[in-house]
């Protein structure tokens, strides 16, 4: 239910609308990054987890807002044009997940259709080193992550999905997990 966060989001398939059932993840004690994506101006993403995470919008994601009523969460939502748009956040060793660490990336995301080359949702990966993590979409729409915890080429260790293609304008809520 809507209390336990058990449902987040009801389709109406007669209207294709989202019914507001929706209620924003809250942090705990292993948070790291927490990014609403709903601020509805400015060129800022704020990190809700307590750790000063702040994101900087890059080359013109557009908010749509202050209210999204194509989206129907009664905020505002962040539009990427699927070209350069990005959110950036400077290097920071909390982000850091090396070895054996355990970690896991989430996202809600939607494509304005057929993908033809790799979409990045999420990512933090050494272009000398070719250590970190990467959660995207590859140019067939498959959702994928990829780990490396040790230099070399990246990814030493990936997994993508294959009888589901997640470039269909639809919403799709995708948790990546490394253990």
């Amino acid at each position: 239910d809507f209390s336990s966060g058990s449902e987040n989001r009801t389709q109406i398939n007669s209207t294709n609308a989202v019914e507001t059932k929706y209620k924003e993840l809250q942090t705990d004690i292993n948070t790291v990054g927490l990014w609403h994506f709903n601020e509805g101006t400015g060129t800022a993403a704020y990190d809700s987890s307590g750790n000063s995470n702040t994101g900087t919008l890059t080359n013109g994601p557009v908010w749509n807002g202050p209210i999204d009523t194509l989206v129907g969460l009664g905020k505002s939502s962040l539009y990427f044009d699927g070209v350069n748009d990005y959110v950036t956040r400077a290097d920071d060793s909390d982000f850091d997940f090396l070895g054996t660490d355990s970690f896991t990336v989430e996202t809600w995301f939607k494509t304005n259709g057929a993908v033809s080359a790799i979409n990045i949702i999420a990512a933090k990966v050494s272009a000398v080193a070719g250590v970190g993590y990467k959660l995207y979409l590859d140019a067939s729409g498959d959702a994928c992550f990829g780990t490396d915890g040790t230099a070399g080429s990246f990814p030493a260790d990936s997994a993508c999905t294959s009888a589901v293609d997640y470039d269909d304008s639809n919403w799709h809520h995708v948790a990546a997990v490394r253990r």
